[in-house]
Formats: structure tokens, sequence, C-alpha cells
């Protein structure tokens, strides 16, 4: 299982971000294992979610979690099969649960 949490810092204590395609920035965990701290270059874009999503299609992502997902990034996430999970809270405590 790869999840990508949309965090409001670079680190698992950070809180999950309630905005999922402009979330600052996305922590990818394999196996419950931090891989990879990706600072989002969407978080300003025009259809942020949209682009997100293809990001994180292309890393391999199966679950993301969020506090909140919009119904473009919602869709994006749908069509490349990866569950969106939400959550509220710290990084570490949602990377606990799944």
């Amino acid at each position: 299982m790869r999840v990508a949490v949309a965090a409001e810092g670079p680190d698992t204590t950070s809180p999950i971000s309630s905005r999922a395609g402009r979330a600052p920035y996305y922590l990818i965990f394999e196996n419950g294992k931090l891989i990879e701290v990706l600072k989002n270059p969407y978080a300003d874009a025009p259809a942020a979610g949209v682009q997100a999503a293809a990001l994180l299609a292309e890393r391999g992502i199966t679950h993301f979690v969020a506090s909140d997902v919009g119904p473009s990034m919602e869709r994006a996430l749908s069509l490349s099969h990866i569950k969106i999970v939400l959550k509220r809270g710290l990084v570490e405590e949602a990377i606990k649960t799944l």
C-alpha cells in the first residue's frame, strides 16, 4: 500500500491539510514508512486538484488522505483508482490507523 497524505508541513507531526489539491506538501508512505516528502508544485496553479491527482498517480499512490477533497480532485483520483480516506488530525496519527 502506497499512501499520500496532504499535509500542512513537511514532517509526520504536521496537520493533515483540508486543501487537498492545494496542500503545501504530500507525504508519501509505503507500508507505513515515510519514503518521500513532496512539495506540491501545483499549490497555486489553476486546476490544482486535477494536476496534483495526476502527480500522485504517477507515483503509484493507492490511497490518498486529506481532511477534505474537492469534486474535481475526487473525480481525478477516482479515475486513477486511488482510494480517498478522509481524516483530521496529525499525519502520524492517520498513518497509524491505516
